[in-house]
């Protein structure tokens, strides 16, 4: 079955499936400025499908929806502004 998307959007994930016995190596998507983990489907599914274990978290505090939710340019700004001090530690 399908994964659920955030925008429902189409996309190839799917859900409850079991894991790849044995190592796989690990990438690990950052979704940029106002961005959100399921963001790129497209690839993040494309590489889980050649083997990698794919990590894509959230950078809680500059998601789109929490972007979205401030009311002024002004606040975003300083909230894109304090993310990038932050960016590298996450």
């Amino acid at each position: 079955q399908p994964a659920p998307h955030p925008l429902g959007l189409p996309h190839d994930a799917v859900a409850g499936l079991e894991p790849i016995p044995g190592p796989c190596p690990l990438v690990v998507f950052s979704h940029g400025n106002s961005g959100y983990r399921q963001q790129s489907t497209f690839l993040t599914t494309r590489l889980a499908r050649a083997g990698f274990v794919v990590a894509a978290p959230d950078h809680v505090g500059n998601t789109f929806p929490e972007m979205l939710a401030l009311e002024s340019d002004e606040a975003r700004l300083a909230v894109h502004r304090e993310i990038r001090r932050h960016r590298p530690i996450d």
